[in-house]
C-alpha cells in the first residue's frame, strides 16, 4: 500500500514536470516565432525588439536559438541586433560554436577585427568548422 502511494506521487510529479516543461518549450517557440516574424517582415514587435529579445533569453534555455536568430537578423540587414544576440549567446555559453559563428557573421562589415577574433574562437572550439576566412 505504501509502495503504491509512493508510485502515485512519483507519477503525479513526473506528469506535472512534463506539463511544465512542455509549457516552457511552447513559450520559447512562440517567442522565437514572434521575433523571426518581426525580423522577416521588418516590423517592430509589440513592446519593441528589446522586450522580445529579453523574453527570448528568459524563455529559451538553448542559446543556439539566439545564434539562429542572430544569423537571420544579419541576413535581413540588422547586424547590430544580430551582434547583440550572438554576444548574449556566447556570454551565456562561451563554448557555443554557433554563437561565435553568428557573431563573426554579424561583425563582418562593421568590425572586421572582431569578426576575425570570433572566427578564431570558432576554429579553436571546432577545428573542423567551415567558418574560416
Amino acid at each position: 500500500m505504501l509502495l503504491r502511494g509512493a508510485l502515485v506521487v512519483v507519477c503525479a510529479a513526473a506528469i506535472a514536470f512534463g506539463v511544465t516543461r512542455l509549457d516552457q518549450v511552447d513559450s520559447c517557440q512562440h517567442t522565437r516565432t514572434a521575433v523571426l516574424s518581426a525580423l522577416f517582415h521588418h516590423q517592430v514587435p509589440a513592446g519593441g525588439f528589446a522586450a522580445q529579445e529579453r523574453r527570448l533569453v528568459d524563455r529559451c534555455r538553448d542559446r543556439n536559438i539566439l545564434a539562429e536568430i542572430a544569423v537571420v537578423a544579419t541576413a535581413v540587414g540588422q547586424p547590430d541586433r544580430a551582434a547583440a544576440l550572438a554576444r548574449r549567446a556566447v556570454r551565456d555559453e562561451p563554448r557555443n560554436v554557433r554563437g561565435w559563428a553568428a557573431l563573426a557573421q554579424a561583425l563582418d562589415r562593421s568590425d572586421p577585427h572582431g569578426a576575425a577574433v570570433a572566427r578564431a574562437r570558432v576554429r579553436a572550439l571546432d577545428p573542423r568548422s567551415r567558418v574560416v576566412r
